[in-house]
């Protein structure tokens, strides 16, 4: 379930790969968060890795914290959202 693996997610260890601004560190964990959380957060993840790999310099880079905390917020609000639909 989503919102539990979300639970799992530990985002300051996660955040903390990041290197400070280091652009490969950026690639690195934008690629693994693409890979573990695409598909359910609706997100770019992989994209914003292929861009910082091909030497574009996405601002999500800048504030990764923010990025990835605003769409767990998102996926985590649209899930609650979705479980009102089950309910009688």
């Amino acid at each position: 379930h989503l919102v539990e693996r979300l639970e799992l997610l530990n985002q300051g260890a996660e955040l903390g790969q990041l290197e400070g601004k280091d652009p490969a560190a950026f690639s690195r964990w934008a690629r693994k968060m693409g890979t573990q959380f695409d598909s359910e957060l609706g997100s770019d993840f992989q994209e914003l890795a292929d861009r910082a790999d091909a030497g574009d310099d996405p601002i999500e880079r800048f504030d990764a914290e923010h990025t990835l905390r605003y769409r767990i917020d998102q996926a985590r609000n649209q899930s609650t959202d979705n479980s009102d639909d089950f309910l009688i």
